[in-house]
């Protein structure tokens, strides 16, 4: 029976994937056959010409799509394959399944046959779940699904990409302690997730900081080299965004440096940067250029190597602290992977910039430093 039901599927992914080609050369319609290269993977959650557009092609390697890709343009499609660069799907799959190795089979299948209907170059799969130390037997079997995947996948085409996001550091991050080794093995590539580093906060006092201070893009890259994973293996994914902390207790002032800030909880651990809110980096820009709002001139700290300013937010009426990264702190970061020659550099998410805005263009440039 389970045989018939793989059958049926691979009938019906044959018949998907001879689904005519939008583009005006067919070839376009092909995986990317790029090989092993430098990585520069954007993330994107915005189907939205005008940005994609601007992106440097020059640069970018790996579009991963975090959108229904049925919202996918047959414009970008066509664009990013005539410059080489691959489009994947953003995927999950939950850890409560891992032991449901028929599910784990129909999720493979459905994203092969999605793939190939949309004529894209692979999956990233982000994978955020709770697994505690005492479940290596669940971790065991993540790293054999990701494993199963990327075979599966290379059975029907070599050319397609698997990968897997992770942690900014290894270990247990976030109570995600996965064999990451084996998952850097078993797929393409790991992406560590250098942002919201924050999560968890194991200090004395709960106060706003760097979303991904510099110190620990060093010290979690070094964590998964000493685990004996190739930095062939490993890109560094940075963030285009930051963080809007409401500054809380007696006294505080727009000039106060320290910012505490109220009690979140995460993952058992009370204070986290979930008592912060998300702000794209072009917000940021509009936010600093605002002559209406009162606020402090752009600061940097020698400490952890990024930007942040407090201002008085009119909404209700209390000081606030924004940190987040520039071009001067990304840079630092990809100075960092290019130190350890790590195969590339990651961005959470690529269409956090704003086409009108001059600082987009520093951004794009911070990044491509790191093919020069």
């Amino acid at each position: 029976m389970k045989n018939l039901i793989l059958v049926a599927l691979i009938s019906i992914a044959i018949g998907i994937c001879s689904a005519q080609c939008p583009c005006s050369d067919d070839s376009l319609c092909d995986p990317v056959s790029a090989g092993v290269r430098p990585e520069f993977v954007g993330f994107s959650m915005v189907n939205e010409q005008s940005i994609w557009e601007s992106y440097d092609w020059n640069i970018l390697t790996t579009l991963a799509l975090f959108y229904p890709v049925q919202d996918l343009s047959t414009d970008l499609l066509c664009l990013a394959h005539s410059k080489q660069t691959r489009i994947v799907i953003g995927a999950s799959f939950p850890v409560n399944q891992l032991w449901n190795y028929t599910a784990q089979e129909e999720w493979i299948q459905t994203q092969i046959q999605t793939v190939q209907q949309y004529h894209l170059d692979g999956v990233n799969i982000d994978i955020e779940d709770v697994i505690a130390e005492d479940q290596q037997d669940l971790s065991a079997l993540l790293t054999g699904f990701v494993a199963k995947t990327n075979y599966e996948f290379k059975n029907v085409n070599p050319n397609y990409q698997v990968t897997f996001d992770v942690a900014w550091a290894a270990g247990c991050i976030d109570l995600r302690c996965y064999d990451y080794q084996g998952l850097a093995m078993a797929s393409d590539f790991i992406i560590a997730m250098d942002y919201d580093t924050q999560s968890q906060i194991f200090t004395q006092h709960c106060t706003a900081n760097a979303n991904t201070p510099a110190q620990r893009a060093w010290q979690g890259t070094e964590s998964f080299l000493n685990l004996g994973i190739p930095p062939s293996k490993l890109v560094m994914a940075l963030p285009w965004y930051g963080y809007d902390y409401t500054c809380i207790g007696e006294g505080m002032t727009l000039n106060n440096t320290v910012c505490t800030i109220k009690w979140d909880e995460y993952r058992g651990v009370n204070c986290s940067d979930a008592a912060g809110t998300q702000l794209w980096y072009s917000q940021i820009v509009d936010l600093m250029a605002n002559q209406s709002i009162q606020k402090t001139p752009q600061q940097w700290s020698n400490q952890v190597y990024a930007p942040w300013f407090n201002y008085i937010n009119p909404n209700d009426q209390q000081v606030h602290q924004i940190w987040f990264d520039d071009a001067q702190s990304i840079s630092i970061k990809v100075d960092i992977a290019q130190y350890f020659e790590l195969l590339g550099i990651g961005i959470w998410n690529i269409d956090f910039l704003s086409t009108s805005q001059s600082e987009t263009q520093d951004m794009w440039q911070a990044v491509a430093q790191y093919f020069s």
